[in-house]
């Protein structure tokens, strides 16, 4: 079970305790795309997706402390690898708490897989609209809307699916919440599906039913990680039903209670860049790591 203010990294299933990293930790949020200017001088933004860039560093390690370090940056444990980062509450990824980077499942009509996946739904009909739940805080503006289907039995959605999950700890509480309402009492269910370190799906937490309203309600779903689990997914169950609903604001943290909504983060999968090293006194050794998000 994870420490407060601990770091984690390592391939799925296999994640290590990181020494505390010294005061300064860089975790930024970098814009990609491009800039384009017209004739007129007026300058248009084309935002393709952020991603994390980290840089952690250390003074005076033991050997056995930076070793691991130095076996992932070599790649004798290839990755990209998962990150655990204890200054974000919300593990999911920014793309899939925000809404954005939606994959519709290979195959689905007019599906299209999205250079940023955040969310995977098995319907291709979602769309952002411009409404946000109070509750979640201000800084919203956009959910997602679904106006309903017939055809092809329940759909699911799942967050950050395409990005190997979530990473998880046995033994740990989690709390799932998720902002939802609907044009009609509708029936949806939460749950929580479990991963091994290979990937494949082990069991999933118990289902939770529910029945929406035309009002906004942050609805909670609370498990326990199973032993042998690597990764975690949190997914809405979502029965063939003409009736329109959405939803805004998924969080997945850890610990029994859901606290206020917040821009994901708190895990990435990421590459490892660099590792630089210097000895300042034998046998010690400080390190500064760049982690890039995959």
């Amino acid at each position: 079970m994870t420490e407060e203010a601990t770091w984690y990294l390592g391939p799925r299933g296999a994640l290590r305790a990181l020494p505390a990293p010294e005061p300064g930790v860089v975790a930024t949020l970098t814009r990609h795309g491009g800039v384009h200017q017209a004739i007129s001088g007026a300058r248009v933004m084309d935002v393709t997706g952020h991603r994390h860039e980290y840089t952690l560093t250390w003074n005076y390690l033991e050997e056995h402390e930076w070793q691991w370090l130095q076996a992932l940056h070599t790649r004798l444990v290839p990755g990209p690898h998962f990150l655990v980062n204890p200054l974000r509450t919300n593990r999911l990824s920014v793309q899939s708490s925000t809404g954005k980077g939606v994959l519709t499942a290979p195959g689905a009509a007019g599906g299209t897989r999205s250079t940023a996946p955040g969310f995977m739904a098995s319907n291709p009909h979602w769309m952002p609209v411009r409404d946000w739940p109070e509750g979640a805080g201000p800084l919203g503006s956009h959910c997602i809307h679904h106006p309903g289907h017939t055809r092809g039995g329940a759909h699911v959605v799942r967050f950050d699916y395409y990005t190997g999950g979530t990473p998880v700890f046995a033994g740990e509480a989690l709390s799932a919440s998720i902002y939802l309402k609907a044009e009609d009492r509708r029936p949806l269910s939460l749950v929580v599906d479990w991963y091994d370190s290979a990937g494949q799906q082990t069991g999933a937490s118990e289902v939770r039913t529910i029945r929406l309203t035309s009002a906004w309600t942050r609805w909670l779903h609370k498990a326990t990680v199973p032993e042998g689990t690597a990764t975690a997914v949190f997914a809405l169950i979502v029965p063939a039903d003409p009736t329109a609903f959405f939803f805004a604001a998924p969080q997945l943290q850890s610990g029994p209670l859901a606290t206020s909504w917040e821009i994901g983060g708190g895990t990435a999968r990421v590459v490892v860049d660099q590792l630089q090293t210097s000895s300042p006194r034998y046998p010690l050794t400080d390190c500064s790591l760049t982690l890039l998000e995959a």
